[in-house]
């Protein structure tokens, strides 16, 4: 919905109604991941947008959530552990 909303200024109702599900587990990423500029992403100021939105979206709708940080290697074990995957 971010970006439907930032490059379209809406979002269709589909998109709308799938925000509305629940999920059994929420995980977000905390924007301090570094990525590789490709061409195409958007600047920090942006990312951390981004982030500060979906921080308030799942305030807003009261989604529990748990954020991940760290390497992709640390956010994989992260991961596994809160949803109790061993090995």
């Amino acid at each position: 919905m971010f970006y439907s909303n930032h490059m379209f200024g809406k979002a269709e109702a589909t998109l709308e109604r799938l925000a509305e599900r629940r999920y059994d587990f929420t995980i977000l990423c905390a924007p301090d991941f570094s990525f590789v500029q490709d061409g195409t992403r958007q600047p920090e100021s942006f990312r951390m947008r981004q982030h500060e939105w979906y921080l308030n979206e799942l305030s807003k709708r009261g989604i529990a959530y748990r954020l991940v940080t760290g390497s992709l290697d640390a956010r994989i074990a992260q991961t596994r552990k809160l949803l109790g995957l061993h090995g």
